[in-house]
């Protein structure tokens, strides 16, 4: 048995191959017809689309052949490819190169061959179209030609198949920028959103302080006091602006998560004095019950958001009470209750608070002004952290916001 050369231009005719994506694919019906059409033009009662890969030669459509695929040491078809036309074998038993292959000696026990080289109109030959029969034999002038005609037409499918994929991996790709694009613009509309939000109550406090001193009603006693909480105030505002800008980076960007490991009581405690101003206008005070021990993982920066707007959301409905923060433990999740004395809710309310479509924003005990989205954005930041979150309240009584945190975060 003699094997085949290897194609001068094989690192060529491989890497074409391989951008037709055609190797290992299923049975596909306007290939199968060929060969079938092959068969019956030569009468003979086996015929393959075959390709040569860098090891094997794989039938892309096949009659009568039980297997999919040869070494490429064992294939006719690999020495096919080594010239322009057609290749015809009359009795593989009487020649050479073949008469000890293993294609010849034993199952599908090949005598006839005739194949034709598959050349892509850059000059790359892919593989052969082929017919093969137990017997020999010889093709008449008129199969010949139809076997030339038959590879051609392969190879407008090859041609036709790869526009076609290439099109859907366009339109693909475009659909897939589209979405990039709308994704990008709700993070926007998020963002600008939550900066709207954030801002407003430290830029609120600045104003009232402003309007309360021109109006004569803080002494210039109280100024440096009063000053020293403000310039608290901006440096909190300016925080917590890069808190939301730094995730609307990581959103825009596609980062994923940051889960950190931290202790639930030293974050109210640290955030206690960008409350302060807030508070006391309102009369309220603040008590941490969280547990002082208690650490676990969360999104650091979506943690600060969801406290600081529930903080501030049950300031805005309380007068002269009490906001608590409390912790549960289990096994597995972390749930926290921000609570309030303040003036609670109806069941209507409390339905519609976490919907985008149906949001409001009640004014608050002083008047205060707000959109309803400060909520929605907890629930989707909670939602990212495996939790949820609910609410307890009742006219005059109060509301406890309850969320929960998961244990399982990495």
């Amino acid at each position: 048995m003699i094997s085949a050369e290897i194609p001068v231009n094989e690192k060529e005719r491989l890497t074409k191959l391989k951008e037709y994506n055609i190797l290992d694919t299923p049975e596909e019906e306007s290939f199968d017809e060929i060969v079938k059409l092959a068969s019956i033009i030569c009468k003979v009662p086996m015929s393959t689309i075959t390709l040569i890969d860098e090891k094997r030669q794989w039938f892309k459509a096949k009659v009568g052949l039980k297997y999919q695929e040869t070494s490429r040491e064992i294939a006719f078809c690999a020495h096919v490819i080594n010239g322009d036309d057609l290749m015809i074998v009359n009795d593989a038993a009487e020649d050479e190169r073949f008469a000890d292959n293993p294609l010849v000696t034993t199952d599908p026990d090949i005598r006839f061959y005739a194949g034709m080289p598959l050349i892509t109109p850059d000059g790359n030959k892919l593989g052969t179209i082929c017919v093969i029969d137990n017997v020999p034999r010889t093709l008449t002038e008129e199969q010949k030609f139809a076997l030339q005609i038959l590879a051609k037409n392969v190879i407008t499918l090859l041609e036709l198949r790869l526009k076609n994929n290439n099109l859907s991996d366009t339109l693909t790709t475009l659909y897939s920028q589209s979405n990039e694009i709308e994704r990008i613009n709700n993070i926007n509309t998020r963002l600008l959103s939550i900066l709207a939000h954030d801002l407003k109550n430290p830029l609120g406090v600045i104003q009232q302080v402003t309007d309360m001193y021109l109006a004569g009603q803080i002494s210039s006693d109280d100024m440096n006091e009063i000053f020293t909480e403000l310039k608290k105030n901006v440096k909190n505002a300016l925080d917590m602006l890069n808190e939301v800008l730094q995730w609307g980076t990581a959103q825009v960007e596609g980062r994923a998560t940051d889960f950190q490991e931290f202790n639930i009581y030293d974050l109210i405690e640290q955030k206690q004095e960008s409350y302060y101003l807030l508070l006391k206008s309102k009369g309220n005070k603040l008590v941490n019950l969280c547990e002082k021990e208690l650490n676990f993982k969360a999104d650091l920066n979506m943690m600060r958001f969801i406290l600081r707007n529930l903080i501030m959301n049950a300031n805005k409905f309380t007068k002269d009470g009490t906001i608590s923060v409390q912790s549960f433990d289990s096994d597995d999740f972390v749930e926290i209750v921000v609570s309030d004395t303040g003036v609670g809710m109806k069941p209507s309310q409390i339905n519609r608070l976490f919907q985008w479509e149906t949001r409001q924003s009640l004014d608050g005990t002083s008047g205060e002004k707000g959109t309803g989205l400060g909520l929605l954005i907890c629930n989707e930041f909670i939602h990212k952290q495996r939790g949820k979150i609910w609410v307890e309240s009742s006219l005059g009584n109060g509301s406890k916001f309850h969320f929960t945190i998961s244990k399982h975060l990495k």
